[in-house]
């Protein structure tokens, strides 16, 4: 058989289709990763993880019919261009910022 399938409309398969077993991998510890990182970032931000976990969800779900995995157009891959969230500032509280650390005395050396 001469047969090489090159879409499979579905982005778990396709995964499999063009980089195997293991890219699936790689991208189902990344998913668990992103997951974790949200829900660590609803400790901070509630509005932003919930917003993660969303874009998360959409996708998960539409990749079971249509393959946006690596989709340059995908909001997914555009909230993965922007994701640091461990880097992220904390929250400002209702009263203010919380002061930012020290200013080193004696000038720039």
């Amino acid at each position: 058989m001469y047969f090489y399938p090159t879409q499979s409309h579905n982005g778990y398969l396709e995964m499999v289709n063009d980089l195997g077993f293991v890219g699936l991998t790689c991208l189902l510890l990344y998913l668990v990763y992103w997951i974790r990182q949200s829900l660590q970032l609803m400790k901070l931000d509630r509005g932003q993880g919930v917003l993660f976990l969303g874009l998360f969800f959409q996708q998960a779900i539409t990749n079971l019919t249509e393959s946006t995995w690596l989709a340059i157009n995908s909001a997914f891959a555009i909230a993965v261009g922007r994701w640091p969230p461990s880097r992220w500032p904390a929250p400002c509280s209702i009263s203010g910022c919380a002061p930012g650390p020290p200013a080193r005395r004696g000038g720039l050396r």
